[in-house]
């Protein structure tokens, strides 16, 4: 099958951080959040990735406004997941997001759906397939989503709690299109969506292993205890940090 690029990127800004050819052929798709601002362009978003020092690059970005841009055309590698064999298999969408990724535009999101599907259409791919499981990385008949977290060697939560969430209604949406629906989502229904995802996620018990650790920093008021699955902002770490050292300097 002959590889071809998406129609809806309006503009090519091609990134000079990329592998070619593509080995085999594409079986799926990584959706990442850029740590900006959720209202860059794609244009933006393309030209930070631009140049060959910065190492890393994508097939598409995708701004706050619904814009897309080709930054490595799809017979391509993209460097984007940390992982050669997810790579060469995927295609790599970098979409406008605050820095912690959890802000993301309805428009983003429109824009992106509209492209997952063509994606899709051109490249054979009949249906995602969304498991949210690790264990499943790889095997792409059954599960053909992939997150740069599963892969990532710095510990990095992409695609951030906003898009990670939605990963279940981003799939039912393409599939939707690709059997033949047309009903895309509003912005009022993304919103909704996305705070019933994160108030979900902050219901979350802590894990097993975490609870002695949690209760102790709880009864020593390092901690209030709360999400205790949540993100921590650097001002949350560093505060935490003070209270452990007063608590260890006896200074309380």
């Amino acid at each position: 099958m002959t590889m071809t690029n998406s129609s809806l990127a309006t503009k090519a800004i091609l990134s000079e951080s990329f592998t070619a050819p593509r080995q085999g052929t594409i079986k799926g798709v990584a959706i990442h959040c850029t740590a900006g601002s959720p209202d860059s362009t794609a244009e933006t978003i393309a030209r930070v990735l631009q140049p060959r020092s910065r190492g890393a690059s994508c097939n598409y970005a995708i701004g706050g406004d619904g814009s897309i841009c080709l930054v490595v055309e799809e017979k391509n590698r993209a460097w984007c997941t940390s992982s050669g064999a997810v790579d060469h298999c995927a295609i790599s969408i970098e979409v406008a997001s605050d820095g912690r990724g959890l802000v993301v535009r309805p428009a983003a999101v429109a824009a992106l759906i509209d492209l997952l599907v063509d994606i899709c259409r051109r490249n054979g791919i009949k249906e995602l397939k969304w498991k949210a499981d690790k264990r499943l990385l790889y095997r792409w008949e059954e599960q053909n989503m992939v997150v740069h977290r599963w892969t990532s060697k710095d510990g990095k939560s992409c695609p951030g709690d906003y898009l990670y969430g939605l990963h279940p209604q981003i799939a039912e949406q393409v599939n939707m299109r690709l059997k033949g629906g047309e009903d895309d989502m509003t912005e009022e229904q993304v919103r909704e969506i996305v705070r019933q995802v994160l108030a979900e996620r902050d219901k979350e018990p802590a894990s097993v292993w975490a609870e002695y650790a949690l209760d102790w920093g709880m009864a020593n008021k390092i901690t209030d205890g709360r999400k205790p699955q949540g993100y921590c902002t650097r001002e949350q770490v560093v505060t935490m940090l003070q209270r452990l050292y007063q608590r260890l300097a006896g200074k309380e």
